[in-house]
C-alpha cells in the first residue's frame, strides 16, 4: 500500500511540474504560428498549441499573431474574413516508470518494487486559422469587424505577459 501511496505521490509532482505557458513563436514541434502571405494586403495566419491549451487562448494568441503581422507589413488596421478551427488529434506513446524500496517489520525487512507501463492516448492539439485582410486606413464601410492591429497587439500581449 506504502508503494502505490509514493507512486502516485511521486507522479504527481512530476505532472505538476509538466505545466509550461504556451509558446508564442515560430512553428516548432510544441506549437506555434505559421504566416502565408496570399496577397499584398492578405494573409493566412495559423497557429497550433499543445495538448493542454484552452480554445480561447489558441484563438487569442491567433489573433495576435494577425495584429503583429498587419504592422510587419505596414498596415495599422485589419479584419478577419474567414477562421477555422485547424485543431487535431492524434496519437503519442506514454511511458511511465516507479521505483520503491524501504524496511519494514520488526528485523528490518527489505522491499523493492519496479512497475513500468506503456500506454497509447488520443491527444487533441488545438488550432486556429485565420485569414486576413490589411488596410492602412480604416476602411469606411468594410462589412466585417475592423481591428486597430496596434491596439489588439498591446492588449493581448498585457494579458498574456508576452514581451513584444
Amino acid at each position: 500500500m506504502k508503494t502505490r501511496l509514493l507512486s502516485a505521490l511521486l507522479a504527481a509532482i512530476a505532472f505538476a511540474g509538466c505545466s509550461t505557458p504556451l509558446y508564442y513563436g515560430p512553428k516548432r514541434d510544441i506549437g506555434g504560428w505559421e504566416v502565408d502571405r496570399l496577397a499584398a494586403d492578405s494573409f493566412r495566419v495559423n497557429f497550433r498549441a499543445s495538448s493542454y491549451a484552452a480554445d480561447k487562448i489558441v484563438d487569442d494568441y491567433a489573433l495576435l499573431k494577425a495584429a503583429d503581422t498587419a504592422q510587419e507589413y505596414g498596415f495599422r488596421y485589419f479584419s478577419v474574413v474567414n477562421k477555422q478551427d485547424i485543431g487535431r488529434t492524434t496519437e503519442v506513446d506514454q511511458w511511465a516508470n516507479s521505483y520503491a524500496t524501504g524496511t519494514y517489520g520488526p528485523t528490518g525487512g527489505m522491499t523493492s518494487s519496479t512497475q513500468s507501463y506503456n500506454q497509447t492516448a488520443s491527444v487533441y492539439r488545438p488550432g486556429s486559422s485565420l485569414k486576413i485582410i490589411c488596410f492602412k486606413n480604416p476602411p469606411a464601410n468594410h462589412p466585417g469587424t475592423v481591428y486597430d492591429a496596434k491596439e489588439v497587439s498591446e492588449r493581448l500581449r498585457a494579458r498574456y505577459q508576452i514581451a513584444g
